[in-house]
């Protein structure tokens, strides 16, 4: 494939870029890019939309997007044991787990951060902003035609927000170590090393990351009235 020539584009750059000024020009057009990112603007600047993302990507969303992943990771699973006689074991029995779990701190509800992080002032919490370069700045070709592409936001690294000092209660981890109560139903016939898993009751995850599960292994005691054959 010849190498294209960066002082002499091809005519669908020189309208992306037309398309792009149009868009930083007109307040109203700016502001729907902002926050709810280029697809928000009608099929008029699909071509655009396509030429900054590049093939295979996504754009980025507006406010809430900020440029940013997905939540965070999932929470470790707990372990526990409960005890059951086995005449509860034979009829099932309702029980209650006493466990202790990493939960979401009440403070900041999981940020981590001592109060809410204000937008950022530079991308309007987007996490993003249009940068202009040089078509050929890469090769040292300071002229010709300006390319606008989308960037990450060097004022917040693409949070779209301004990081605040860390929570004084925990310490900005945004989790806490706390004691818990569940109230659970052992079925009937349970046996000796049967495992029960409970979804989404273990500790958080981290940044507002889904639960881990609590895994509960079934420990049958002697009982004076029965005995097990079989």
């Amino acid at each position: 494939m010849a190498r294209r020539d960066p002082l002499n584009p091809p005519a669908e750059q020189f309208a992306h870029v037309q398309a792009a000024y149009e868009v930083l020009a007109d307040g109203a057009l700016r502001q729907q890019y902002d926050s709810q990112g280029l697809g928000a603007l009608g099929p008029k600047y699909d071509g655009l939309r396509r030429y900054l993302t590049g093939p295979g990507q996504q754009e980025g969303s507006g406010a809430g997007g900020g440029g940013g992943g997905p939540g965070g990771a999932r929470g470790p699973d707990v372990h526990t044991v409960l005890g059951l006689l086995l005449s509860e074991a034979v009829t099932g029995a309702d029980k209650e787990l006493s466990y202790s779990a990493l939960g979401r701190c009440g403070r900041c509800q999981g940020s981590g951060q001592a109060s809410a992080p204000p937008a950022c002032s530079v991308c309007r919490g987007t996490g993003a902003v249009l940068r202009s370069r040089w078509a050929g700045e890469a090769e040292g070709v300071y002229g010709g035609m300006r390319v606008v592409a989308r960037a990450a936001c060097p004022s917040c690294g693409g949070s779209g927000a301004v990081a605040q000092p860390p929570c004084p209660d925990c310490r900005g981890r945004g989790r806490r170590r706390e004691s818990r109560r569940l109230p659970v139903r052992v079925p009937a016939g349970v046996e000796r090393g049967t495992l029960l898993r409970l979804a989404g009751e273990g500790s958080v995850g981290r940044r507002g990351g889904p639960a881990g599960d609590l895994l509960v292994m079934v420990e049958v005691y002697p009982d004076a009235q029965l005995s097990r054959r079989g």
